[in-house]
């Protein structure tokens, strides 16, 4: 799949599940939910303590809108 020859529209139903995880997982504060998509990557850079941190010192965090709205994606033409 070459991502850039995507519409964002293409784009943003892709991502959608993704997104509903990691808002449902920060509003639960469930760890297992909000990483289910992570890549190894990504799970490697940062520890579940340091995101459960995170949910308790900051409120934000944990009371996300559960319908994010999609703007759209920058390009490098």
């Amino acid at each position: 799949m070459d991502i850039v020859k995507l519409t964002d529209n293409e784009i943003g139903q892709r991502v959608k599940p993704i997104w509903d995880n990691i808002i449902a997982g920060s509003n639960q504060k469930d760890y297992q939910v909000f990483s289910r998509d992570f890549s190894k990557w990504i799970l490697s850079q940062v520890s579940q303590a340091d995101i459960e941190d995170q949910w308790c010192t900051t409120a934000q965090l944990t009371d996300l809108a559960p319908e994010p709205e999609f703007l759209g994606c920058l390009r490098n033409a």
